[in-house]
């Protein structure tokens, strides 16, 4: 069992491994593809792109745009050798992931427009040239962008649509400043008024074009088609003699010789017969050769518009964005329980300082009071204890003491003395002899003397000390103690 689950793993490493060599040579071959395409060449090793086509195959939704590009440079290598079923394919392919490099999907779209237009689908060819430019407008690249609006030009100008082509031109003319896109827009303007069979303006758009060093066989063709309408045969034969001279297009050479088997009297009738014959050739071998793939790739591409998106597709983009959904349900809540949390501590935090500050000054009142009731009942007990010496030294206290007087000298001595006495008056429990007695306690007289002065014996007056210490609630040998607190308490 353990090896089984070891073999197991080592399998998966080992397509780990081959899977992220296989994704880092294609990585490698579309970074070549990309220097080959800053300088203006196209990547041409059709096994190498292909091979990097299959290896971020099954890694597509991982590497959305390294699997666009590759299908881009492999869709743009077909139809260069006129693959244009396969090219198509490759392209759609390029636009089933969710790539965000839009100059790479402006490119794209910029392919479908051109084997569109020249597949004669005018209404797709637009459309495909209308996302272009909104792709390059939301990459912010203006140059790619008016050359985009260039193309949308030039299909309304192919259908002779002079109004929708001149106002799109003339938002390129107004905006841009770049010398490519001003001839372009040019050259789309003189196909337009030769269409439209303003002739003259045509002739005049070329003659603009030469003066900013164009040399492309499209506007010779334009001035040979102007001028043969307008019967200037020499002119025309001139011009359509250099189309056929330097263009690579069939379709022009196609043209080109019909002006000329019109308008060249001078060839003879062998040469009539062979320039019939080229032409016979380009139009059955090159164009029809490419119009049969140009219609596999419309159909292609009318499937994929119309066809409904595939269950998986479906499937993914709904799983992708409920997860994307709870994720952020999830940090949503998280962020609010974390901040309740922290806003409710800082008002535990706040409310148990409040409570921590009260506690510590009621504490440090309390303090106070005590330390200040300390030091009172400390004054008055030497108050107690200094009046109750003098009242002892008194030289005629024994001699006039009795008790019709003792409250006035008692008054005259403390008032707590007559506060206490009241206090001991309110107790129910003691009679006029026992708060006598406690009177003469808390001055300090001892047995012998409170005998002389109560109608008890010396030793009674033990029994007597301990019968209201007890009513008191403490003993005969603490009641002073006890007095004085009650005194001063």
């Amino acid at each position: 069992m353990i090896q089984k689950y070891i073999n197991i793993i080592s399998l998966s490493l080992l397509i780990f491994l081959v899977s992220c060599k296989s994704i880092n040579d294609a990585k490698h071959t579309l970074s070549e593809a990309d220097s080959l395409r800053v300088e203006g060449v196209l990547y041409n090793d059709s096994a190498a792109i292909s091979s990097a086509v299959e290896a971020l195959t099954p890694f597509r939704h991982l590497y959305p745009t390294d699997y666009a590009k590759a299908n881009y440079y492999y869709g743009r290598l077909l139809r260069e050798h006129g693959n244009q079923a396969e090219a198509m394919r490759c392209f759609i392919n390029a636009l089933h992931v969710f790539s965000h490099d839009y100059n790479l999907l402006g490119k794209i779209y910029c392919n479908i427009s051109i084997m569109c237009s020249l597949a004669q689908s005018d209404k797709l060819a637009y459309d495909m040239s209308e996302k272009s430019a909104n792709c390059f407008l939301k990459a912010k690249n203006e140059i790619a962008y008016f050359y985009a609006l260039n193309d949308m030009a030039y299909i309304k100008a192919a259908n002779g649509e002079k109004a929708e082509a001149l106002k799109i031109i003339s938002e390129i003319e107004k905006s841009c400043n770049n010398d490519g896109v001003i001839i372009k827009s040019l050259e789309n303007k003189s196909i337009l008024y030769q269409i439209c069979q303003q002739y003259d303006s045509a002739i005049y758009c070329v003659n603009q074009l030469q003066k900013k060093g164009y040399t492309e066989p499209t506007g010779m063709l334009v001035k040979a088609q102007s001028y043969s309408h307008q019967n200037n045969t020499d002119s025309a034969i001139c011009y359509a003699t250099q189309v056929m001279k330097y263009s690579n297009s069939p379709n022009d050479k196609y043209n080109a010789l019909y002006i000329l088997s019109h308008n060249d009297s001078t060839l003879n009738k062998d040469s009539i017969l062979k320039l019939t014959s080229d032409r016979e050739d380009i139009h059955n071998y090159e164009i029809d050769k490419r119009k049969i793939q140009l219609a596999k790739a419309m159909q292609i591409l009318q499937y994929e518009m119309t066809a409904k998106p595939h269950i998986w597709r479906i499937t993914f983009i709904v799983i992708i964005t409920l997860s994307l959904l709870i994720v952020c349900a999830i940090a949503l809540k998280a962020k609010h329980y974390r901040s309740k949390v922290i806003d409710e501590t800082k008002q535990e935090i706040k409310k148990q300082t409040i409570i921590r500050k009260e506690q510590q000054f009621l504490e440090e009142k309390t303090n106070n009071l005590i330390s200040q009731k300390v030091a009172i009942q400390k004054q008055l007990k030497l108050e107690i204890d200094a009046n109750c010496a003098a009242l002892v030294a008194s030289k005629n206290f024994y001699k006039d003491f009795c008790w019709r007087n003792f409250e006035d000298m008692c008054d005259r001595a403390n008032r707590l003395f007559m506060m206490l006495a009241n206090k001991l008056k309110q107790k129910n429990t003691l009679s006029e002899t026992e708060i006598r007695l406690c009177m003469l306690v808390i001055i300090g007289f001892n047995r012998n003397e409170i005998s002389s002065i109560l109608p008890y014996a010396k030793n009674s007056i033990g029994k007597l000390k301990n019968t209201t210490a007890k009513k008191l609630g403490t003993n005969g040998k603490e009641l002073r103690d006890f007095l004085i607190k009650m005194a001063i308490g």
